[in-house]
């Protein structure tokens, strides 16, 4: 099993240390320690060396020269040649001869101190199909009849089954091509693990749990009829601590293979998918995590239930999990350049728009001066130039915000102490909305011992307060806006996150929150949060708008300046 992974067997793990030796063979090399596979044996006397041979699920031989000297119960198995006694048998009446003749080539080198390869896949004789198998050479050495040798087979299917399920997942699309989109390489996918009656489904991971986002497949959960299948796609988010195995696969960020789930977690057997119920009595239920990743982080969880997996299947199964991270980067790639495009052609335009417009505007401020001296008191007159000034005022902010948006200053970028900026901009803010900040309680976490960020502090000043007015703005009366901050020790970055309370946030809002001209409210631009996108984006951070069961949670990622001294600005 390849590094970062894991795998939770029923039987706990393998023993450890040399195995024993085959009956007859005292002084060859040990045997590798059994699988982790249990065969239940009458309670009685303690068993002697065949009996716990006899009782492994590998085929395990004993050869002198090339005929065969003893075999135990899985060997007599696999080869239904042998019998008890398994003497008077070759290799010839096991294997294909070319095989043999493979084989026997490996083991001289072998006896003759050379070195070789000890395992590799060979055919089996005397069966109908002749079963590919795995043959190891566990160990070999010269004898007076010639090379006395253990070996060990490995029947191929489920390894063979890993292998076409790989190359049926590297085949998806037309024309042999990966397909480039989620949607299309999710649909491509589906009809392959039905095929294999697994149920499959990718899960998307949130601040409180995990949320069924697509079902690949059905399996064995189709013959619970539409109507269950109609409750499984409309599943709320499940908390962690209702599937801790998932938890654990996220935030440690591996994938896990777990066999008998309805034995080993009867506590969480059938939630959220109900895993006992939909299978027959006795069958034991194998589950596999993979976790899929987005922009640096884990994303989404791959799962994969059946009542026949295996490790070569959960291998299988990683490898589609990559895929899926692939085409998740491509995706975000694709729609990052068609954003940059887009903001170059709409930058273009409110640059134009935005000096069409400032010089009339300055012409109004003027004349709204020379009017107030003519009108004197006149009490209508004055109202009305108020309503003129600040709705040129309001004019003059949009085109403000063209300007920072279409022509974004060049970052003069500096380590500077993070709590000065966000004091600032919380304080401009605050002033920006009135009266809405008073009824709103902000508090503000952040560690004294924060590195500095690498970052412009003017600009960084800007995204605060516009990441800010728009808390207060969206915040209900007697609400709270939560600021913390955290660093990264690993990506040697700070994390920032503006919580507020609030109304969730639709998926589709959410998804189109940083496009310019985007806007929920009537009197907006759609601006505001298209310019702090920009800035932190020109400051080599990201920006987030994490799901929340409450308001708006904005997750802002900067280079730390670790080991450098806050300069002042």
């Amino acid at each position: 099993m390849g590094a970062g992974c894991e795998s939770w067997g029923a039987c706990g793990s393998a023993p450890q240390g040399p195995g024993p030796l085959a009956p007859g063979t005292q002084g060859a090399t040990p045997l590798p320690a059994a699988r982790p596979e249990c065969a239940l044996v009458p309670i009685g006397a303690p068993m002697n060396d065949t009996e716990i041979l006899d009782a492994l699920h590998t085929a395990i031989v004993h050869i002198e020269g090339e005929r065969v000297r003893w075999a135990n119960a899985a060997a007599r198995t696999l080869f239904p040649r042998l019998d008890e006694k398994a003497e008077g048998w070759t290799l010839d009446d096991l294997l294909q001869s070319t095989d043999v003749a493979k084989l026997k080539e490996t083991l001289e080198r072998l006896a003759g101190g050379w070195s070789a390869v000890t395992r590799f896949r060979v055919q089996g004789v005397g069966t109908v199909p002749s079963p590919e198998l795995e043959v190891h050479i566990a160990s070999a050495r010269a004898h007076r009849d010639g090379i006395e040798a253990v070996l060990t087979f490995e029947p191929m299917a489920e390894k063979a089954r890993a292998e076409r399920l790989v190359s049926a997942l590297v085949r998806l699309g037309t024309g042999g091509q990966t397909p480039t989109d989620l949607a299309t390489l999710l649909d491509s996918s589906g009809p392959i693990f039905e095929s294999l009656g697994w149920a499959v489904a990718l899960l998307a991971t949130e601040e409180a749990g995990a949320r069924l986002e697509r079902l690949i497949a059905w399996g064995a959960f189709r013959s619970m009829g539409e109507g269950y299948l109609e409750r499984v796609q409309s599943l709320p988010v499940v908390p962690w601590d209702a599937w801790p195995i998932m938890q654990v696969a996220v935030e440690e960020d591996r994938p896990i293979f777990v066999d008998d789930i309805p034995t080993r977690f009867p506590d969480h057997a059938d939630h959220p998918l109900r895993l006992a119920s939909v299978l027959h009595p006795g069958a034991a239920a194998s589950a596999v995590w993979c976790p899929v990743h987005g922009e640096e982080r884990v994303t989404h969880v791959l799962v994969a239930v059946g009542t026949d997996l295996t490790e070569h299947d959960f291998m299988a199964l990683q490898f589609f999990a990559a895929q899926i991270s692939a085409v998740m980067r491509l995706e975000g790639l694709r729609a990052a350049l068609v954003r940059r495009e887009r903001l170059a052609a709409v930058g273009e335009m409110a640059a134009v728009l935005a000096h069409e417009v400032r010089n009339p505007l300055g012409v109004i401020f003027n004349a709204v001066v020379g009017l107030r001296r003519l009108v004197g008191e006149n009490a209508t007159a004055v109202h009305l130039l108020d309503i003129l000034s600040e709705e040129a005022g309001r004019l003059k902010r949009v085109v403000s915000e063209l300007v920072d948006f279409a022509r974004p200053a060049e970052p003069a970028s500096r380590p500077i102490a993070l709590s000065r900026v966000l004091g600032e901009a919380l304080d401009a803010a605050a002033r920006e909305v009135g009266e809405a900040a008073e009824a709103v309680e902000v508090r503000t976490q952040v560690p004294d011992d924060l590195p500095p960020v690498f970052a412009d502090p003017l600009l960084l000043h800007r995204a605060f307060v516009n990441l800010l007015v728009n808390a207060f703005q969206h915040q209900p009366e007697g609400g709270e806006i939560e600021i913390t901050a955290e660093t990264a020790p690993e990506a040697e970055a700070v994390v920032l996150h503006f919580a507020n309370g609030g109304p969730p946030i639709p998926e589709e809002v959410r998804e189109r929150a940083f496009e310019p001209f985007f806007t929920t409210k009537a009197t907006g631009t759609g601006l505001g949060l298209a310019v702090v996108r920009r800035i932190v984006e020109d400051l080599s951070g990201r920006i987030e708008l994490l799901p929340r069961r409450r308001g708006a949670s904005f997750q802002v990622t900067l280079p730390a300046a670790a080991g450098e001294s806050a300069q002042d600005w």
